[in-house]
């Protein structure tokens, strides 16, 4: 186990790491395998409250297979875990087989003999949990309780302020960044391709006839297809395209490294995903979208001409749909 000196530095890298804006999954992963790497436990684990479900679901974690990560899951008051969130307060079990609160899945293969957990809490409201699980008997004492419960404090505090963050840049609806982010990250990047001299691809699409679906379905069953229409694009999407919900209907992406060449490809795999009916709780729908992109340098090294040359394109590919 790491000694107590290792403590600031490990919770200063924390802390960075939180008040960035990678995804919180990420963030999570490499928060998880520090804090195993410091207590020398077998695995790490953060689960956050699911507030509508009320249940603990795994975050991230190091050290779990995926499966169990993905599959298991507690409700308040259910397992140790579940014990924890309920009560906000640590549990450290020497041999889980003799505390009853213990529970086992079918999907579980990671052999657990002590397990520290502890509350993920913010102003008097439960985030989730942290453990750390070893196959060893009694691997934990009250050193690591108190380092972990340390930490614990740190990182839900944190994580409350990146999830305040990812509120601000977020639409509600789609879960894809918002207008403001879009146009804050096309300044950024725009910066960024001049230093490095790398072109950047805009484009925003438009759903064609979609007020058709609003006036014939409501405007409830043409949310259900934007927020369909978004998970679509998502899919087909390179982890590091930026997309966003642009308004109403038009949906916007950033594309980095990627000059008028690779515009072709770009466009098949936005097309591609509308390709086949969307299905909604309000039905099934045939979804089709314009699309219209602008090249960093040569539509423009701004990002006014370049927003203005992808809305022209974007107006001849409506023309021929008319």
């Amino acid at each position: 186990m790491a000694d107590d000196g290792s403590l600031l530095p490990l919770l200063g890298r924390i802390t960075r790491a939180l008040s960035s804006d990678r995804p919180l999954e990420s963030v999570l992963r490499s928060v998880a395998r520090r804090v195993a790497a410091m207590t020398d436990a077998d695995t790490c684990s953060i689960m956050l409250l699911d507030d509508q479900r009320r249940e603990l679901l795994f975050k991230e974690a190091y050290g779990l297979p995926r499966r169990e990560i993905e599959r298991i899951r507690f409700r308040m008051g259910e397992g140790i875990a579940g014990w924890v969130a309920l009560k906000r307060k640590a549990a450290r079990v020497a041999d889980v087989s003799k505390d009853r609160r213990f529970k086992s899945f079918p999907e579980q293969t990671t052999r657990i003999v002590s397990l520290l957990c502890v509350p993920l809490a913010v102003r008097g409201r439960v985030l989730g949990v942290v453990s750390m699980n070893s196959a060893r008997r009694g691997a934990f004492g009250a050193r690591h309780q108190a380092i972990l419960e340390h930490l614990a404090g740190h990182l839900a505090l944190e994580i409350e302020n990146h999830r305040l963050y990812e509120l601000s840049v977020t639409d509600g609806l789609t879960q894809l960044f918002n207008r403001r982010y879009f146009l804050r990250k096309l300044e950024d990047e725009i910066g960024r391709a001049e230093r490095v001299g790398e072109p950047l691809a805009l484009c925003i699409a438009d759903l064609d006839r979609f007020k058709r679906i609003n006036d014939e379905h409501g405007h409830p069953a043409g949310d259900e297809v934007l927020v369909a229409v978004a998970r679509r694009y998502r899919q087909k999407l390179r982890a590091y395209d930026i997309a966003a919900r642009y308004g109403g209907d038009e949906f916007a992406f950033l594309f980095l490294d990627a000059g008028r060449h690779k515009i072709q490809g770009i466009s098949s795999r936005l097309g591609d995903s509308l390709r086949e009916k969307l299905e909604t709780g309000a039905g099934s729908f045939d979804v089709s979208a314009s699309l219209g992109f602008s090249v960093y340098p040569e539509d423009g090294d701004d990002a006014k001409s370049l927003l203005a040359a992808a809305d022209e394109a974007l107006y001849r590919a409506k023309r021929t749909q008319a």
